[in-house]
């Protein structure tokens, strides 16, 4: 029975998230500075990323209902500082020019230090995101019928640089 259940909880093909993210991913040539805001979010959501997602599959005489729900995003931007809040809605909003440094209202990090130094060996944070996934299942066969639940947590990552900016002030 397991196997069948597993199997089906397979065919959803849950995926991490694309992370959206302030500054932009090291890659990209950006550089956060200390002191400033960084934004999460999932940038262009599909269903099998955000959910939910409700599937049955029959196999023989067992037929297995699905119900999949990403119950949130934790965040580890990997520098040992918190994200507020520490799991983040699904939908948190993206990130707009209008904001300037207001932190995000659903899924904000504030960078407190440099990547310089940071052990990752490019100067950079490593950012994992991972998706809160709750499969909740039931099975029917003719002669009884099963459920429970099973935590899925697929995860994205990207690297952040994050820099010191020095002000020199003369009279």
């Amino acid at each position: 029975m397991m196997n069948i259940v597993s199997s089906a909880v397979s065919a959803l093909q849950v995926e991490p998230i694309d992370i959206g993210i302030t500054p932009q991913p090291a890659s990209t040539g950006a550089v956060g500075i200390v002191g400033f805001n960084s934004w999460l979010w999932a940038d262009s959501p599909s269903e099998a990323q955000i959910g939910p997602i409700n599937r049955t599959v029959t196999s023989g005489v067992v037929t297995v209902n699905l119900n999949a729900v990403n119950t949130g995003l934790a965040v580890n931007y990997g520098d040992g500082l918190p994200t507020i809040p520490p799991v983040c809605p699904v939908n948190s909003i993206p990130y707009t020019d209008a904001a300037l440094d207001l932190p995000s209202p659903t899924c904000n990090h504030f960078l407190g230090k440099s990547s310089q130094g940071s052990g990752s060996g490019s100067d950079t944070f490593a950012v994992s995101v991972s998706s809160l996934w709750l499969v909740t299942w039931s099975a029917i066969t003719p002669t009884a019928s099963f459920g429970g639940t099973i935590p899925i947590t697929p995860t994205a990552t990207t690297q952040v640089r994050v820099g010191e900016m020095q002000v020199l002030v003369t009279k």
